[in-house]
């Protein structure tokens, strides 16, 4: 008879937990589980109804025991880790989730919320494989390509980001999130006016939307257009409840209209807020720090720069990316090069502009894109994808050393060919096109072997200076290494190691230009460039300055400058800040 009741008061709890009524549910789930302590169902129901109460301490203690009883159950594992992770228990939610999907790997949304705890822990390249799963498994949710377009966007692959943006938005035209992410990576690429078109409707809509008001002000300041920017920004502003990356993107150009002091008093005041997001408030911290490093409070300078670094989560893991240096070391091997084949390719259209994050690709792209003869493509993904597709197209997709020791000429030449017809498409009638993504200095193996008759342009730097600049700077793509200073002087190392390796054995010819040279022997430095590329001589390399052309990285705002010299030595201001840094690189500085 008891049980019969039992039974009663369990499908009657069930029901109304179904109906979404989880405190007249969690009553009798109660007093259910005080009788039968063992029944996971029970207590799996029992957690549910805590978390849909917001009661997330009673669910986790519920889903736990529930968990011990039915360890194979993934979607007790599920649910554990949802309570974990609104307790701010990530590391605990991220095990739990895992353990849901890999008893229910089908499960899209498993592995939707396990890739949100990655996000939330750093870990941005496995939070990608699980949404990537999450849009596999059901394609029609928009939300999943909504949050793959975010990753991507982290891991700065502007290009994919904006075709999981259009995705998101073509299965749910009204979300409004989704819109303005696509905007911002259209934004992001320098295609200011298709970031236009996606802005401008929305503010049809809705004209103080402030999302949308902020992409057009960006789009404003990348064209200089300081005045307007401020204006559209206006209404955000001189709301109540001031928006973070508003403040942030007025911030950034207020010193050309003189109202830095206004940006620093609005940003101060949005910092206040403790409901702040902590990608918010480092987007501001890093506003707050230029602005006072460009006006000689130093010390306040480093103490935004921190704070903004420590609220950026890092994924960088040295010794692998240490691993990472010697798989490429030991795949491109003097004795590989000597017998690869090149591609038959002979153009010399493409010039590759590498080196460390700001460390002067910008400006060297900016003088040579001023030439009559010259496209400033900016930064492309295009070799390497090509990289990534290779052990695909050997067959050895186990191993990139395989798959490159299996190269076959036919591969090699579509290669260089499918490079070529996407990099020419930028403008078919330049003589020559600059990659400018830094990165590739990785890569210069692949270059040596896909274009033979290519250039390569080596930008360097002071190492403390470009480290420095790299850690104040508030990078839109992926660069965990710059968050920490022992972090970037690791990373420095390993991208001197591998420019060292290059040196010895590549074929294709090199150009090493310092930064240092080029802002104080501009007459003699930009010349000499220019001539490396094989041109003649442009005067308009010397007013890169006056080019109208969109620059869509980090150093927009410099490259309208002409050459200044304040950059160089920038690291003395900051040395008592930087021990770890110089320990890290392993250098002795000089007094000066």
């Amino acid at each position: 008879m008891d049980n019969n009741i039992n039974q009663n008061k369990k499908s009657q709890a069930f029901e109304l937990l179904g109906r979404g009524q989880a405190e007249k549910a969690r009553v009798l789930l109660a007093d259910l589980s005080r009788a039968h302590s063992d029944d996971a169902e029970i207590l799996l129901a029992l957690g549910v109804a805590n978390g849909m109460l917001s009661d997330f301490s009673d669910a986790e203690d519920s889903l736990r025991k529930a968990a011990t009883i039915k360890p194979e159950q993934a979607n007790i594992h599920y649910n554990l880790g949802k309570a974990l992770k609104a307790q701010d228990k990530f590391e605990q939610a991220e095990e739990s989730l895992t353990t849901a999907c890999r008893l229910e790997p089908g499960n899209a949304a498993f592995h939707n919320d396990l890739c949100n705890a990655l996000v939330i822990l750093g870990r941005h390249l496995e939070a990608l494989a699980h949404i990537q799963q999450a849009t596999s498994l059901n394609p029609e949710i928009p939300n999943y390509h909504y949050n793959q377009g975010n990753i991507l966007t982290y891991l700065g692959l502007n290009d994919q980001a904006v075709t999981a943006y259009r995705q998101a938005v073509a299965l749910q035209p009204d979300l409004r999130a989704a819109s303005i992410a696509l905007g911002d990576a259209l934004l992001g690429l320098g295609q200011l006016d298709d970031a236009m078109s996606v802005y401008k409707p929305i503010l049809q809509s809705n004209p103080e939307d402030p999302g949308a008001l902020v992409g057009e002000a960006a789009v404003m300041d990348k064209r200089g257009q300081f005045n307007k920017a401020a204006e559209l920004l206006a209404p955000v502003l001189a709301t109540g409840n001031i928006d973070a990356f508003a403040t942030a993107t007025f911030a950034g150009f207020s010193h050309h209209i003189g109202r830095e002091d206004e940006a620093i008093r609005l940003a101060k005041q949005v910092l206040e807020d403790p409901q702040l997001r902590a990608g918010e408030r480092a987007r501001l911290c890093f506003a707050l720090g230029r602005i006072q490093d460009r006006n000689g409070r130093f010390e306040e300078a480093f103490h935004y720069y921190a704070e903004s670094n420590t609220l950026r989560r890092s994924d960088f893991n040295h010794d692998a990316h240490r691993e990472y240096v010697d798989q490429i070391i030991n795949t491109f091997s003097p004795a590989f090069l000597s017998r690869a084949e090149p591609a038959q390719n002979t153009s010399e259209i493409p010039v590759f502009i590498v080196g460390m994050p700001r460390s002067g690709t910008s400006l060297v792209e900016q003088i040579l894109a001023s030439h009559t003869q010259v496209h400033g493509a900016g930064e492309l993904e295009l070799l390497a994808t090509a990289a990534d597709s290779i052990p695909e197209r050997t067959g050895k997709t186990g191993n990139f050393s395989q798959a490159m020791q299996a190269l076959t000429p036919d591969i090699t030449n579509e290669l260089a060919e499918a490079y070529l017809d996407q990099l020419v498409a930028h403008d078919p009638t330049a003589r020559r096109i600059t990659d400018k993504l830094p990165a590739n200095f990785m890569l210069l193996g692949l270059v040596d072997i896909l274009f033979p008759s290519a250039r390569v342009i080596h930008c360097k730097r002071n190492p403390l200076d470009t480290c420095l600049s790299c850690y104040f700077q508030d990078f839109a793509g992926n660069h965990p290494y710059s968050n920490n200073l022992v972090s970037l002087g690791e990373y420095y190392r390993e991208y001197e190691r591998i420019m060292a390796h290059w040196r010895t054995l590549l074929r294709v010819p090199v150009y090493d230009i310092q930064y240092e040279d080029l802002v104080t022997n501009t007459g003699t430095a930009v010349p000499e460039l220019v001539e490396f590329c094989g041109l003649e001589w442009d005067d308009a390399c010397l007013d890169f300055h006056k080019s109208e052309r969109t620059v869509a990285t980090a150093s927009y705002d410099q490259v309208r400058r002409p050459l200044y010299t304040s950059s160089r030595e920038r690291w003395r201001h900051y040395e008592k800040y930087i021990g770890e840094l110089i320990n890290a690189l392993g250098i002795q500085p000089d007094k000066g």
